[in-house]
């Protein structure tokens, strides 16, 4: 994504967000672009947004004239009720708490940033997280992968991660060797109407019902998966402050002198108290406010004026 601007020939200027994706149809790369007519860090966000949401809907066109069958049948299984395991259903029950403490915020806190939706995934906007959005972050990760996987795991990354990955791999877990998931619970399970579909996953095919759920339950088990509740910052400091107090919780206060306040931020001793309480101060009680509902800094003085120190409660 990168930013140019334009003049036409009566002076007027117009900025532009630009961005590439690939077109599902031709595989060939094309170029989407927003234009916006102010140029300050909310327009640009905001049109760096409606970038996205135009590459989502451009993506998402050229994928059903792709591949209009899987539509039909999408659409004739789409609604369909799908057992989770335990992990899955604390992951959508903390996405909704999000999504609520978000909702509240934006009300008490009005932006025209923010946007209101019934999605139970959303940005640290309020949008809902898209295919594209995704995608972009599968294209880090993977990315990251290419260049660091064998140093830390011990093996080359050589596969391409698509969000579609995600539903072979699932089909291909709950198949494998072992796991004995019906190949007819299968089909229900990912909205297939024939049994040729689910079997261009697959070649093996189980002998019981009801084992989906045990089955991906062994799965973050044996990969000892764990998940915090996920949680968005406004500043870089608080997410250190968080840290802190989740490794204090019980005391319910913290006090840093001065010295101690701008090594744990990682501050340097040219940021006077006058500039923390301006600038970093606010943002920290904003953003650990949302998750510790009585959460608080005060200041440690000496005398009437001096500020010495800091004092977190929560």
């Amino acid at each position: 994504m990168y930013y140019r601007t334009k003049t036409n020939s009566k002076g007027v200027t117009r900025y532009e967000v630009v961005d590439k994706y690939k077109d599902p149809l031709t595989g060939k790369w094309k170029t989407a672009v927003v234009s916006y007519h102010k140029n300050t860090s909310r327009a640009r966000k905001q049109a760096e947004r409606k970038l996205k949401d135009k590459i989502e809907r451009l993506v998402n066109g050229s994928e059903a004239q792709f591949n209009p069958q899987l539509i039909r049948t999408l659409t004739i299984n789409a609604d369909r009720d799908v057992a989770l395991p335990k992990v899955a259903c604390d992951a959508i029950l903390r996405a909704i708490q999000r999504s609520e403490e978000f909702d509240r915020y934006a009300i008490e806190n009005p932006c025209e940033a923010f946007t209101f939706s019934e999605s139970v995934f959303r940005t640290e906007y309020g949008s809902p997280i898209t295919s594209h959005s995704f995608r972009e972050v599968l294209a880090r990760v993977e990315t990251d992968l290419i260049k660091n996987c064998e140093e830390r795991y011990g093996f080359k990354w050589t596969k391409h991660v698509t969000p579609h990955s995600f539903r072979h791999m699932h089909i291909t877990y709950l198949q494998s060797e072992g796991m004995k998931v019906a190949i007819k619970e299968i089909m229900e399970r990912v909205g297939h109407a024939n049994y040729e579909t689910t079997m261009l996953y697959t070649h093996s095919q189980g002998i019981s019902q009801n084992q989906t759920v045990k089955a991906l339950d062994k799965f973050i088990d044996r990969n000892n998966f764990r998940f915090e509740v996920l949680k968005s910052w406004s500043s870089k400091y608080s997410k250190i402050l968080n840290d802190e107090i989740e490794n204090n919780l019980d005391s319910k206060m913290i006090e840093f002198s001065l010295d101690d306040f701008r090594d744990k931020l990682g501050l340097k001793s040219t940021h006077t108290p006058r500039h923390i309480t301006a600038n970093i101060i606010p943002k920290l009680k904003k953003d650990l406010s949302k998750y510790y509902k009585s959460f608080d800094i005060s200041y440690l003085r000496e005398g009437k004026q001096k500020v010495v120190g800091y004092r977190l409660t929560w």
